[in-house]
C-alpha cells in the first residue's frame, strides 16, 4: 500500500498546484494532497480517498492538540492540573496513532496553531484555551460519529473526547 502526501501552504494567485510524484488522483483536504495507489481496507470495506484525507486532517489535529496540552502541562505549577493536562496530551497522542494506522503517515503538528494557543494561554490563562479547544472537539465529535460507521475505532476516540470535558 503506498500513500504519498504533499503538504502545501495557501496557494497564491498564479502559483501552480504542487505536483505529485506519481501524478495519480489528487484530493485536496485543507492544504493536504493525498495520493493513493490503492485504498485502505477496513473490515472488508475500502476507504475512499475523501475519507482518507479526512482522517489525515484529524491526525494532524490530534498531533497539534497533543503538543498544545503538553506545553500547557509543562508550564502548570499545580501538580494535579499538570497530571490532568499530561493525561489529556497522552490521549491525544494515542488518537493520532490510531489515525496514523489508517493513513500510514507520520505527520507534524500545525506549529502556527500551537503558537497561537500557547500565546492565548499566556494572555488569558489555560482555562480559556481549554474551553476553546473543547468547543473545537465538540464539532469534531459530530464528524467522528459519521466516521464511526466506517471505522469502529472512532467510537473509542469519541468516548475519550467526552471524558476530556
Amino acid at each position: 500500500m503506498c500513500y504519498q502526501t504533499i503538504r502545501c501552504g495557501f496557494l497564491k494567485a498564479g502559483r501552480k498546484r504542487p505536483k505529485t510524484e506519481t501524478g495519480r488522483n489528487r484530493t485536496q483536504a485543507t492544504g493536504i494532497w493525498l495520493v493513493a495507489d490503492e485504498g485502505v481496507i477496513v473490515e472488508g470495506n475500502k476507504l475512499s480517498n475523501q475519507t482518507l484525507a479526512l482522517i489525515l486532517k484529524y491526525q494532524i489535529t490530534e498531533e497539534t492538540d497533543n503538543l498544545i496540552y503538553s506545553r500547557m502541562a509543562a508550564r502548570e505549577k499545580n501538580d494535579r492540573n499538570k497530571r490532568i493536562l499530561s493525561r489529556i496530551a497522552d490521549d491525544e497522542k494515542d488518537h493520532a496513532a490510531i489515525w496514523g494506522r489508517y493513513t500510514g503517515r507520520q505527520v507534524r503538528p500545525d506549529r502556527l496553531r500551537v503558537f497561537w494557543y500557547y500565546l492565548m494561554s499566556l494572555l488569558f490563562g489555560y482555562t480559556f484555551v481549554i474551553k476553546l479547544m473543547e468547543k473545537n472537539e465538540y464539532t469534531a465529535d459530530k464528524a467522528y460519529q459519521d466516521l464511526a460507521v466506517e471505522i469502529p475505532e472512532a467510537a473509542r476516540i469519541i468516548a475519550d473526547e467526552e471524558t476530556h470535558e
